[in-house]
């Protein structure tokens, strides 16, 4: 059945990408359909991985399991070749174990499924592997559990969450899992993200988490649409920035991708219309060139020895007459990001 919902993805992600490049669908709708296509695997692998595991764990009474989507399967943001972040959840009774032959308190149930998961979502099969799973943004980071109990995700926020954990749950939400333990989840995000915040401390993290990946990545190539001063990191970061800071004083929240957070930050006059407007344009010509790189090329562009259908293709795509045009816009559009980024981080 694996193989079978490996070659679903497939062929639906083909169909994605010709209609990227023939203009039927802008990135933005790409975007969201590869997420649909991803929480539709990831439903059905939790379905028939669950199945199989219960035929020889039993299950555990009242016990359920939900899977939170980060990064830009969280912000309905996937592009092609994207990897999946994602964190394990589950909630059980106090004392609960399961009913199979031998029994398994939760903690220890739930790490084998959660185990069986990762491995059927990452394996090489007949089609594929289905998706590459990126755990670094598990509660505890680079080690330590992959799975976490409700109560250990609490737990977790109230007493040892740094600032970037919190910019990585701006784009959270439940993709697959039992419908009321996702209730809850969302409710718990809404409360993390519009809790009370020192101000000059996130702003202090959010520059120095910035520096820290300037100092791994950082180009000044204008085509690295992702890493480049004025790009797509730059524009999370001042999104994610501004929710945190207007979140605890609005004492609600929103997650997302940068569009939907600025647009509700407008709505709810935490910023000014035209701000949002500039970056979520800049947001836009940004993602569909990207969008279209990792399509066609990698995610990157080299001018020397980019084939002239590629360039026209990014022109067609952005509505430029010509590859002068587009880069001088692109150059434009950075610069512009990389100010407003000043403006408010420095």
């Amino acid at each position: 059945s694996m193989d079978y919902i490996a070659r679903f993805r497939n062929e639906k992600q083909f169909q994605a990408g010709v209609q990227l490049l023939r203009g039927m669908i802008d990135a933005a709708q790409a975007g969201d359909f590869l997420s649909v296509l991803a929480d539709i695997a990831l439903a059905e692998t939790l379905h028939a991985v669950s199945e199989e595991f219960e035929k020889s764990h039993g299950k555990i009474a009242g016990g359920r399991l939900a899977i939170i989507a980060l990064g830009k399967l969280g912000s309905r943001e996937m592009t092609f070749g994207s990897d999946v972040d994602l964190v394990f959840v589950y909630d059980a009774p106090a004392d609960a174990v399961s009913d199979g032959g031998k029994q398994y308190n939760a903690s220890v149930y739930y790490n084998r499924l959660t185990q069986r998961l990762l491995n059927a979502i990452g394996a090489m099969g007949r089609e594929g592997r289905l998706y590459e799973v990126d755990m670094r943004l598990r509660p505890s980071g680079g080690q330590g559990l992959i799975n976490t109990s409700l109560k250990g995700l609490h737990q977790y926020f109230s007493d040892a969450a740094w600032t970037f954990e919190y910019m990585a749950f701006t784009k959270a939400r439940v993709a697959a899992g039992d419908a009321a333990l996702a209730g809850e989840i969302n409710h718990f995000i809404d409360e993390i993200l519009s809790a009370p915040r020192d101000r000059e401390k996130l702003k202090q993290d959010v520059i120095d988490m910035r520096e820290r990946i300037a100092k791994e990545f950082a180009s000044d190539d204008v085509w690295n649409l992702k890493y480049v001063r004025g790009g797509l990191i730059d524009l999370d970061f001042i999104a994610q920035y501004l929710l945190l800071l207007h979140a605890s004083v609005l004492k609600e929240s929103v997650t997302g991708n940068t569009e939907t957070i600025l647009r509700w930050l407008a709505a709810k006059g935490a910023i000014e219309s035209p701000l949002a407007d500039e970056l979520v344009e800049a947001s836009r010509t940004l993602n569909q060139l990207f969008h279209m790189l990792r399509l066609c090329n990698n995610g990157t562009l080299d001018e020397a020895t980019a084939l002239p259908g590629l360039k026209k293709l990014l022109c067609a795509a952005l509505k430029t007459p010509d590859f002068d045009h587009l880069k001088q816009g692109l150059i434009g559009v950075e610069r512009n990001v990389a100010r407003h980024y000043i403006a408010l981080l420095q």
